[in-house]
Parts: C-alpha cells; structure tokens; sequence
C-alpha cells in the first residue's frame, strides 16, 4: 500500500534494495596485505621531505608519529590547530572537528606547554607542511620522549640497511606508546 516504486528496484537513495544484487557480487579475493607503515619522525625530517608522501630510503610511511611539547592552539569553527615543536623544529597540526550526537567537540586530551603524542598524515597546503591529525594522547611518562628518538633513530638505520641491501629481509616491529 505504501509502496509505490511502480517495479523500480534502481536502489536510489544509495542504497541496494534487492537481495539479488549483493549476492551476484564477486567475493573478494585475499591476498597479500601490506602492513602500514607507522614512522616516528622528528619535525626536520618532515620539513626536509621534497613532497607531501613521506618516504624514507623510499619506503613509504602511511603514518607518522610525533613526540613534541605543544606550544599553543588555535580553536577554529571547523578545526583547531595545534603548533607543536620538537628539538628539530615547529610544525603545525590540524584537527578537524565532529559534532556527535549531543553537538559537542570531542578533543583531545592534551594541554599547552607539555609534551603530546601525535599520529597523523603530512599534507601540504600553500606550501606549508602540516600533519593532519589522527590521534593525540598526552605524554605522562619521560620514557615516552626518549624511546621515541631512539625509535626514530632505528628506523632510519634499517630503512637506510634496508635500501643498500635490497636482498635482505629486515623483519621491524615499533610500537609508540
């Protein structure tokens, strides 16, 4: 009775309507999945980049991770952006925000003048390298800071190992906490 699509099964609105067409589609086939890459970074590292894709000894890195002191932040209608400076330098870190259900900003938990942790992608806009950010966690532990520049030290060696010995297999397991 209510129903007056008059036989037409087009699945306007986006969406599928009839069983038929969700089961004659192909089923995906597994195969090898590439592992993202999470690199910790130093701001140098990623101001000296020629390009937006970050890459090391050619490898590239799908997310970065960033050890600094947030310097000040600037909240905005549709994102904040956060200064963040590291001993190498200041970059700029965007967050865009969500409303969710009760209208309120979700942000992060962090504070001027202490240390965060950021995990993110480089993007450049008017020639200005920024990190769009993903996740932000304050930093309540020392140790965090300096495994951080020691991880960013072992990455660049075995990734530099790895480029001048393309035969060798280097099996690398980071974790940024």
């Amino acid at each position: 009775m209510w129903s007056l699509n008059f036989g037409d099964d087009s699945g306007a609105g986006g969406f599928f309507n009839s069983a038929n067409e969700v089961e004659d589609s192909p089923e995906k086939e597994e195969g090898v999945r590439l592992p993202i890459n999470v690199f910790p970074v130093v701001v140098k590292q990623l101001k000296e980049c020629p390009d937006d894709e970050f890459t090391m000894f050619g490898m590239p890195a799908q997310i970065l991770c960033l050890v600094g002191v947030l310097q000040d932040y600037e909240v905005q209608s549709t994102k904040v952006i956060y200064n963040i400076q590291d001993h190498t330098g200041t970059i700029k870190a965007i967050w865009w925000l969500e409303n969710d259900k009760d209208n309120q900003q979700k942000l992060p938990d962090v504070k001027e003048k202490a240390y965060v942790q950021l995990f993110g992608t480089l993007k450049v806009q008017d020639d200005e390298k920024m990190i769009m950010a993903l996740r932000m966690f304050p930093v309540d532990d020392c140790n965090v800071v300096t495994n951080h520049l020691l991880q960013v030290i072992q990455v660049r060696l075995e990734c530099e190992h790895l480029a001048n010995n393309p035969t060798v297999s280097i099996k690398v397991e980071l974790f940024c906490f």
